[in-house]
């Protein structure tokens, strides 16, 4: 009975590592740390060129828990796709190589997961800056259809645990570097009958200079705007598009402040020019102060808009990221 257990996990935890050889070992601390024991760690080296691939193997051979996989350069979305299909536990938890947990993270979700049947165990995370730790705000009750709250979902695949049979043949887009993890999650969101929210803090959200998810650049916003294609287009396929048109008109809006939010200067012309088939819906999006910016980013109020950003960052100030 001892062996069956040992050759079925319960959790398959997938990381996607590249060149991750100053911060996979605080992330697999955390793991090993773990109060649930019974899991295996799937480490796929998406080509590494640092000594992350050495620590891995060095890793495995102290614990049999941990099976590493080494591929070419593919991106991350490639990665866990490996790593999914590697898989043999009943539930999926997708961390990144840099980023860490609390010990009794995997204790809560298996137990929530038992006693509700959810399909995705979401939990609370905080990001943590050189100077600053800074915990999310999420919506407590989380038996929610996201396509009628979507506001109160994370579309991102490191807070959650997932069950392998909700997945099934879903897949991360390997043509893209950045937002794949989002359209992965959207059609899962849409394959599981259940959620179920933990009200706990317990995924650490590491932010470095330089990395993927910081800064947001043109690139990336092309990845996010070809993301909702496939998105629309898979819901089309389907006839679902109705039901989730709030979803994906929040996907949108994200899109659009985000060209606002992250460049330095904020690029208003982009903006106006991504979706612009929906810009008198966004005029009326959310409460008075996002009226007002949209309507003055839509008469073409630059200078204006430009002061309320300014003085916007000036009363809230950006933490450090650490130092790659």
């Amino acid at each position: 009975m001892n062996r069956t257990k040992r050759e079925s996990p319960e959790i398959s935890v997938i990381i996607p590592v590249y060149n991750a050889e100053e911060r996979i070992s605080l992330c697999l601390d955390s793991l090993q740390a773990q109060t649930f024991k019974n899991f295996e760690i799937i480490a796929v080296d998406d080509g590494s060129i640092d000594r992350s691939l050495e620590i891995l193997f060095e890793r495995a051979k102290k614990d049999s828990r941990i099976k590493v996989i080494k591929q070419k350069n593919s991106g991350p979305g490639a990665a866990r796709n490996t790593g999914i299909s590697a898989a043999r536990g009943q539930f999926i938890i997708m961390p990144d190589a840099d980023d860490y947990l609390e010990p009794e993270t995997f204790e809560y979700a298996v137990k929530a997961a038992k006693e509700t049947g959810a399909d995705i165990i979401q939990w609370n995370y905080i990001n943590e800056y050189q100077n600053a730790s800074v915990s999310t705000d999420r919506k407590k009750n989380f038996f929610l259809d996201f396509r009628t709250t979507p506001e109160a979902y994370c579309f991102v695949v490191w807070d959650k645990m997932i069950k392998r049979k909700t997945i099934g043949n879903i897949r991360f887009p390997c043509s893209m570097r950045y937002f794949e993890d989002s359209v992965f999650i959207f059609h899962i969101y849409l394959a599981a009958k259940k959620t179920y929210f933990i009200n706990k803090f317990f995924y650490h959200y590491m932010i470095y200079e330089n990395s993927l998810s910081n800064p947001i650049s043109p690139r990336h916003l092309e990845d996010v705007k070809k993301g909702i294609s496939l998105i629309e287009k898979s819901l089309a396929r389907n006839n679902r598009a109705e039901e989730c048109s709030a979803v994906i008109f929040m996907l949108k809006l994200y899109v659009k402040l985000l060209c606002m939010k992250v460049f330095n200067p904020p690029d208003f012309q982009m903006a106006r020019e991504t979706f612009p088939e929906n810009n008198k819906y966004f005029m009326k999006a959310g409460g008075i102060p996002l009226k007002i910016i949209f309507f003055l980013l839509y008469m073409r109020m630059d200078f204006p808009l430009r002061l309320i950003i300014k003085a916007w960052f000036a009363r809230h100030s950006r933490p450090k990221p650490f130092k790659k």
